[in-house]
């Protein structure tokens, strides 16, 4: 009797003690599964997808290439209209635009569950920041909105770390004449353009930038110094004015995509991409 009484428990305890077990291991498992989301809401990534990023830069476009009050306005993210009083009439004197020369040097995007992408774009102008601007996405209703460099300068985006006091505010954008937008699909053959002309315009207004986006093997084995690279472009400023891209070959990986092509003289290119408009050539 004693000794069926020892098992019965010892069985208790042994059942007992796996209870306990599984509730440290569910309390633990959701502890890293909080951490994991706060870590995941607090991460901003670089874009890698082409249709997000043209589609985005193009909306910059509208909200850029233009010194309409009103069409300034309405792009404008509407709490950020209420909370600094701003009118048609006194937009202009309270929104100081990105100058004309800089271009996107970054583009950061977090995805929300509710339909609604922010994306964080950083400029740059003769290789120095030149301000930034947080485009709203509303991928329901193919609206966005946008927080000027104002808001992007006060909330110090410049590190990343205010995102979240931003999102989840926009719920949905109001849609007006003025604030919407049609997804840019563009094919290799177009996407490489746009890489060429990137580096081609380099080559004019900043041969050190232009340089620095040189693979390495094409610096060691062509361009040992800036002055050779230099006098390359000097003596081949027609050759890049006149360059046809075919033979357009795209190798994806999980690191980069690498573009390869011919010109018109049937010489290669590689281009590899980290980004998108994050790159490296070889020729």
């Amino acid at each position: 009797m004693k000794k069926k009484l020892i098992i019965c428990l010892m069985l208790a305890l042994i059942i007992l003690l796996t209870i306990l077990i599984c509730i440290i291991m569910i309390e633990k498992g959701a502890e890293k599964m909080n951490d994991d989301d706060i870590i995941r809401e607090a991460e901003l990534q670089k874009v890698k997808n082409p249709v997000s990023y043209f589609t985005i830069a193009k909306c910059i476009e509208k909200y850029r290439n233009n010194g309409q009050n009103t069409r300034i306005y309405y792009l404008l993210a509407e709490n950020y209209k209420r909370e600094n009083n701003i009118t048609i009439d006194n937009v202009l004197s309270k929104i100081s635009p990105i100058s004309e020369n800089a271009t996107i040097k970054e583009m950061y995007e977090s995805e929300q569950e509710n339909e609604i992408s922010y994306y964080v774009v950083y400029f740059s102008e003769n290789n120095e920041y030149a301000g930034g601007l947080i485009v709203v996405q509303d991928e329901e209703s193919e609206v966005f909105a946008v927080y000027p460099n104002e808001f992007v300068e006060e909330n110090n985006f410049q590190t990343i770390e205010n995102i979240n006091n931003i999102e989840n505010q926009i719920q949905k954008i109001p849609k007006n004449a003025y604030n919407t937008y049609n997804y840019l699909y563009l094919s290799n053959e177009e996407i490489v353009q746009r890489y060429i002309e990137n580096f081609h315009e380099k080559l004019i207004t900043n041969i050190e930038d232009a340089y620095s986006l040189l693979d390495e093997r094409c610096k060691q084995d062509k361009f040992e110094t800036l002055d050779k690279f230099k006098k390359y472009a000097d003596e081949n400023e027609t050759y890049w004015n006149n360059m046809e891209i075919k033979n357009v070959e795209v190798e994806p990986n999980e690191e980069f995509v690498e573009y390869t092509f011919q010109d018109n003289r049937n010489n290669e290119y590689y281009i590899k991409e980290t980004y998108v408009m994050e790159y490296t050539i070889n020729f």
